[in-house]
């Protein structure tokens, strides 16, 4: 199974993502940004369809050998589309979070946004990756990250939660 959890900048995935990834039966976690790492040199706009592709076949190969696989990164429509064109044979489930822009620009919990990071907010929500039309959408501007993984486990199969 596949779950992709998106959302803006500093919206709470990775935290979400790794707390859900523990209550998940052979949960594999999938972070773009990590990808992001191996190719730092090259511009962002350059680099994120090879991350999205790199990603795409990692997540496959996980998805061959029965992990449950946590897809974690900012997609937009498009980019959702082809990574569930790539992965339809699995079920899929997704998930948008999506805070409020006011309450993630500061920064949230221990996170400092640098002025990139808030710059690339304010062109998220103006171009509405916030609010896609694919995923289930949780605001959690007041939520707590706890919170918003039972909302997660909720839509999801029992065969994969841990108990």
């Amino acid at each position: 199974m596949l779950i992709v959890i998106s959302g803006p900048t500093g919206s709470g995935k990775s935290t979400t993502a790794l707390l859900l990834k523990k209550h998940i039966r052979r949960a594999a976690l999938v972070e773009l940004d990590s990808l992001r790492d191996f190719i730092a040199e090259v511009p962002h706009d350059k680099a994120v369809p090879i991350v999205l592709e790199m990603a795409i076949l990692v997540t496959k190969r996980l998805l061959e050998d029965t992990y449950n696989v946590i897809l974690v990164y900012p997609l937009y429509d498009y980019e959702f589309a082809k990574v569930r064109k790539s992965l339809r044979k699995w079920l899929t489930h997704s998930f948008v979070l999506s805070p409020q822009k006011k309450v993630i620009q500061p920064g949230r919990g221990k996170r400092t946004l640098i002025p990139w990071e808030k710059k690339r907010i304010a062109l998220q929500y103006k171009t509405g990756l916030h609010s896609p039309v694919f995923g289930i959408k949780i605001d959690n501007s007041a939520i707590k990250p706890l919170k918003v993984v039972e909302m997660i486990l909720d839509q999801l199969p029992q065969t994969v939660i841990k108990r």
